[in-house]
């Protein structure tokens, strides 16, 4: 009788050691729970999240859209473009460079300074200030070589001067000053030589100026910003610490 219980309860226990839910059908045995585990359906959660249906981004039904061809006209319109926007359609020297302007310089590249303003007119006021002076210089030299009859009027009357001394009286009668001088220096090509550390330029350059027959040179230096630098072009009045002056090319004059 014991060989037969014990033999009983060993099967029992390997065929319930075959079963994934062995742990469960070992507690419902010793709860005394009659119920059937496999029998349990499985109840998931009330809502897993928020349905695709329920977004509020989606288009309304209502709503009607309509799709155009986007053209060249149409793109400039909507985008309000002038001139100096970086845009595709602009087509201006460096301006459509990568599709916006090229604002990086180097050394030695070419800056054109317009003079303009108050720098204008203190060069212009110089350059008068020499015309004057070499003007002043020329009728001296005339009163030296033909004496009293460098006058025009004094030339025409020359009756105490003997034939000897006429013919270089009458030469320098007929030589006439120069006349007066025009300023036409309207740009001072130069040329960058120093890249500051706060992205300024240092430039320098000069132009060469005729006044009378003599060579002069209008020279020019000065810092500039990046910004105020034009596609190669710059204001003299925004120049930082700019300096202009002319200076002599001839030897002979002092």
């Amino acid at each position: 009788m014991k060989f037969c219980r014990f033999f009983l309860i060993t099967t029992l226990l390997f065929t319930l050691c075959g079963c994934s839910s062995f742990g469960r059908k070992m507690k419902s045995f010793f709860s005394g729970d009659t119920e059937d585990v496999n029998s349990q359906t499985y109840k998931p959660n009330a809502k897993p999240g928020t349905l695709y249906s329920e977004n509020n981004y989606l288009p309304v039904d209502d709503e009607i859209v309509e799709y155009r061809r986007m053209t060249k006209d149409r793109f400039e319109s909507e985008a309000n473009l002038d001139g100096n926007s970086s845009s595709l359609w602009v087509m201006d020297g460096q301006s459509s460079y990568l599709f916006a302007p090229n604002s990086v310089r180097l050394l030695g590249d070419p800056i054109s300074v317009e003079l303009d303003g108050e720098p204008k007119k203190q060069i212009e006021a110089k350059a008068q200030v020499i015309a004057s002076l070499l003007k002043e210089r020329e009728l001296a030299s005339l009163k030296e070589a033909g004496g009293e009859e460098a006058d025009p009027k004094l030339a025409e009357s020359g009756a105490k001067k003997d034939d000897k001394g006429a013919a270089p009286a009458a030469q320098a009668a007929n030589k006439k000053p120069q006349e007066d001088f025009k300023f036409d220096v309207s740009a001072i090509p130069g040329k960058i030589v120093e890249q500051l550390d706060n992205g300024s330029y240092r430039i320098k350059g000069y132009q060469n100026l005729m006044i009378g027959k003599n060579e002069f040179r209008v020279i020019m230096a000065g810092t500039v910003h990046s910004k105020d630098i034009n596609d190669t072009k710059v204001l003299a009045t925004k120049m930082i610490e700019p300096r202009f002056d002319i200076v002599s090319l001839s030897k002979d004059f002092k």
